[in-house]
């Protein structure tokens, strides 16, 4: 049986790979992370910059937090004592480790998916990066209550507020762009020919490489099969296109 001209040289089944196709050899998430610190040729520069901004956001955040978790243990001991209230400080403490693990989770949630090259991670870390950034700088703005309190946990509240608050305005600088939207966008299967329109212009627009329709041919070629995709393109030979490939 003839090869179908339109499946493509590797046939109907044969292996393609997209950004929003399977791959067996996909890299691991270190071998990704190795790509951005690296500045991996393969990785553009404003995707790379879009994926350390979520990064520096979550090692800021835990680098501040752990510092945030020691001092206000330290100052909530002391009112603790000073009102006969030994356990608030351990119970204050313990909720929040348990509030830096619920939001290294969410950064993980954006972070792995954006190193995978998924689309849906750079719109959730739009969004996330639009809440953090709202909430920083009502902390920031509301830090003098912070500072009568302890001006140790104001200063560390003042320093995490700023650096999530940059971060996030460094993330959403590299979101919105036209090439990054694009290269974490899945293309479908199309392809551009360089066959005949109705109205007997050269070059069209051929979505899944689609054999052309009637009038798509060079004037005079009459309504015979396409020729086959070489490497400028398709070609008519001077005597016309080839008749249609049959089973």
């Amino acid at each position: 049986m003839t090869h179908n001209p339109y499946d493509g040289p590797a046939g109907p089944q044969g292996p393609q790979y997209g950004p929003g196709s399977p791959n067996p050899n996909s890299p691991s998430v270190q071998s990704l992370l190795a790509k951005v610190f690296t500045g991996s040729p393969d990785l553009p520069n404003p995707v790379r910059q879009l994926q350390l901004a979520a990064i520096a956001s979550a090692v800021g955040y835990l680098i501040t937090q752990i510092i945030s978790l020691v001092v206000s243990s330290v100052v909530l001991s002391g009112y603790a004592s000073g009102l006969g209230i030994e356990g608030m400080a351990g119970a204050g403490t313990a909720f929040g480790i348990v509030l830096l693990i619920f939001a290294l989770g969410l950064y993980a949630l954006v972070i792995i998916p954006l190193l995978g090259r998924k689309n849906w991670g750079r719109i959730l870390g739009i969004v996330f990066a639009f809440l953090g950034g709202i909430s920083s700088l009502f902390n920031i703005l509301s830090v003098g209550t912070t500072f009568a309190l302890s001006g140790g946990l104001g200063a560390i509240t003042l320093i995490q507020g700023i650096v999530i608050l940059g971060t996030a305005v460094w993330f959403l600088v590299f979101a919105f762009r036209a090439d990054v939207a694009a290269w974490y966008t899945p293309h479908s299967s199309v392809g551009y020919q360089q066959g005949w329109s109705a109205g007997g212009q050269a070059g069209h627009y051929n979505p899944g490489n689609q054999p052309p329709g009637p009038g798509q041919y060079p004037p005079g070629a009459g309504n015979q099969g396409p020729t086959y995709p070489g490497p400028q393109g398709d070609q008519y030979p001077p005597q016309g296109p080839p008749s249609s490939p049959s089973n």
